[in-house]
C-alpha cells in the first residue's frame, strides 16, 4: 500500500498557501468593510444632527421674521389710526376741522 503522502498532488501545498493568503485578504477586507460601515453610521448620525440643527435654525429665523412683521404691522396700524384721528382735527387748535363739522351737520 502506498502512503497517503505519496498520493498527494504536488500542487496541493501551493494551493494551500494561496488559500491561506486569500483567507488573510478576506479577513483584512472584512476589517475594512467594518470600518466603512462604522464611517457610514457616523456620517448618517452627523447628517441627521446637521439636518435637525438646520431645521431648528430655519424655524428660529421664521419666528424672528414673523415677530418683526407683527411689530411692523402694529406700528403701521398705530400710524394709520393717528393719521385718521389727526386728519379730522385742526392742527393749530386740535378741534374738529371744517370738513368734519360739515360732515357731522349733514347727519
Amino acid at each position: 500500500m502506498t502512503d497517503s503522502a505519496d498520493l498527494r498532488d504536488p500542487a496541493t501545498p501551493k494551493a494551500e498557501a494561496e488559500l491561506g493568503r486569500l483567507n488573510s485578504q478576506v479577513a483584512a477586507m472584512r476589517a475594512v468593510l467594518v470600518k466603512l460601515l462604522q464611517d457610514v453610521v457616523e456620517a448618517e448620525r452627523r447628517l441627521d444632527s446637521s439636518q435637525a440643527s438646520q431645521l431648528l435654525e430655519a424655524n428660529e429665523r421664521l419666528i424672528v421674521t414673523a415677530l418683526d412683521a407683527q411689530t411692523e404691522a402694529d406700528t403701521a396700524a398705530g400710524a394709520l389710526d393717528e393719521a385718521v384721528r389727526s386728519s379730522a382735527l385742526d392742527p393749530l387748535t386740535a378741534l374738529p376741522n371744517r370738513t368734519r363739522l360739515l360732515d357731522r351737520m349733514a347727519h
